[in-house]
């Protein structure tokens, strides 16, 4: 696996690459402050259904959680941007024996309270019409390696573009603690209520 090796003195510089990419590329982005535990890791599960999700979360993580921003991402595509290492990105490579070791990662990074760790739990893209999300079996194992009481925050975007050229981007949060029994389960479940909650209230949106 390749791990993120965070340069401090890079930080500034993809923040203001990501801002000028979104801010270029969206009309608008929009979400709401949330209370969250400021001193606990944040295990982020998010929606996976395009190329901007990675941009779209280290925008908001910036705003909200200010933490030192993690990712996972497939190992073929970080060899081919392995610069996303200084930025937090690391990988894991489906299949194979070494993905173990990627996912007790995560663990090791949920110990440190300064740290947030994006999860994209369905593993590959998916479209943003799909009505519940389905997580991979690697996501039991982020929760079997994992330590108690975990604060996980839940994140929904939605993409629409209205009368705009630009989209507009929507992203929703839910924050809740989990405790050694939580299942994959019972994740998946609790994560699909609030997406179906999410695209409930997304419909009365307007821009």
């Amino acid at each position: 696996m390749i791990k993120a090796q965070h340069i401090a003195l890079l930080h500034p510089v993809f923040k203001w690459i990501v801002n000028g990419y979104v801010n270029r590329h969206f009309k608008k982005v929009i979400y709401k402050p949330i209370s969250f535990n400021t001193e606990q890791s944040v295990l982020l599960i998010a929606n996976h259904f395009s190329w901007w999700d990675g941009f779209l979360s280290y925008y908001v993580q910036a705003k909200i959680f200010k933490k030192k921003f993690h990712v996972l991402v497939l190992e073929h595509t970080l060899r081919k941007h392995i610069l996303f290492r200084w930025a937090g990105a690391f990988s894991i490579r489906k299949g194979n024996k070494s993905a173990i070791n990627s996912l007790q990662y995560v663990s090791e990074l949920l110990q440190n309270a300064n740290n947030l760790v994006l999860i994209y739990p369905q593993g590959k893209l998916y479209s943003n019409h799909i009505p519940e999300l389905k997580m991979e079996k690697g996501m039991a194992k982020i929760l079997e390696f994992s330590q108690y009481p975990l604060q996980v925050i839940f994140q929904v975007t939605v993409i629409d573009y209205f009368a705009s050229r630009k989209p507009s981007a929507f992203i929703y949060f839910k924050v809740i603690t989990l405790e050694k029994e939580t299942n994959l389960r019972d994740l998946e479940q609790q994560y699909n209520r609030f997406y179906q909650e999410v695209k409930s209230q997304h419909v009365q949106q307007s821009v």
